[in-house]
């Protein structure tokens, strides 16, 4: 993800999250030196592992339906993490000509998805059978990150978060992001349970901000790096 190469000091700049079948969910970034935190409740981190030998900064990270780590590089190549071991496998890659790719996002039934920066497309990864289908040809990028929301497929895009709804077909600006903050790297979605969604987005600033999508209500986090 190009938001990588700005600033090591910049934490937030990968989000997502990770259903986890012991403790709920969590939140983990990762920055662009190769460190992976947790977000705990209190908006503390605490390190996770140190990713050793990367060849380029991970431009987002994502966990898989049965709990594996996973990170992606701007090139579109798709890396296995062992956070116990600080280690990584190249398993498979996006590559669709000279794409870039910012975002990474685990599905159901071990697929990943990402967004060809060039082409405007979705595009999902079967990590079991290694092969990338074309979702859809949206003709739009992001700069930051995606995530899934009461079925719709939704990322940041200054000054909004878009919404593109996979069975219609259709693109929605479906939230306005506060101009104070600027430009949203990472966004992520915890669900606790039916109708209770709590969208977390990391800022450019170095601020983890809440979006609430039913009132429209940008809650800044109270969160030190």
């Amino acid at each position: 993800m190009y938001r990588c190469f700005f600033s090591t000091k910049l934490l937030l700049f990968f989000i997502l999250f990770i259903s986890n079948i012991v403790a709920g969910q969590s939140i983990y970034l990762c920055t662009d030196t190769s460190f992976v935190y947790r977000l705990n409740e209190d908006a503390t981190i605490t390190e996770i592992t140190y990713i050793q030998g990367l060849q380029l900064p991970l431009a987002d990270i994502a966990i898989s339906s049965n709990g594996d780590f996973y990170g992606i590089y701007a090139t579109g190549d798709i890396l296995k993490v062992d956070l116990t071991a600080g280690t990584y496998t190249n398993i498979g890659s996006f590559h669709v000509g000279n794409s870039a790719y910012t975002s990474l996002v685990g599905g159901d039934s071990e697929t990943l998805f990402a967004i060809d920066n060039v082409n405007g497309a979705l595009l999902k990864y079967d990590i079991l059978t290694d092969t990338v289908t074309e979702v859809a040809r949206m003709g739009f990028t992001t700069p930051g990150d995606l995530t899934f929301y009461k079925g719709n497929v939704i990322y940041p895009d200054f000054p909004y978060v878009k919404a593109y709804n996979q069975q219609e077909e259709t693109l929605t600006d479906i939230y306005c992001i506060p101009s104070l903050g600027g430009l949203i790297w990472g966004i992520s979605n915890t669900f606790s349970s039916c109708g209770e969604n709590r969208i977390i987005a990391s800022t450019f600033g170095n601020e983890l901000w809440e979006f609430n999508m039913d009132t429209g209500i940008t809650t800044v986090l109270d969160y030190e790096n």
